[in-house]
């Protein structure tokens, strides 16, 4: 019976171990999760930042090709009625 004793400890053990790992197997995937949602949800806002940065610069270029091409109309009309 002492056998039999000891090799259920060992098995209890044993299983009891694995739950263990199980466990931190999954608070270790659930942090990365966490982790790679974060990383995801910064970068997601760096690259709008980016994107708006971008389109101001390119309405500021063409706001001023705008505002060169009418100065120019106006000295091409001057021209023609002087």
């Amino acid at each position: 019976m002492d056998r039999l004793s000891r090799a259920d400890a060992d098995i209890d053990l044993l299983i009891e171990r694995r739950a263990y790992e199980a466990e931190q197997a999954n608070r270790e995937a659930q942090a990365w999760a966490e982790s790679a949602q974060r990383y995801n949800l910064r970068r997601a806002a760096d690259l709008r930042a980016e994107w708006a940065e971008f389109y101001r610069t390119q309405i500021a270029a063409a706001e001023a090709a705008r505002e060169r091409a009418v100065e120019r109309l106006a000295r091409l009309v001057d021209e023609a009625a002087g």
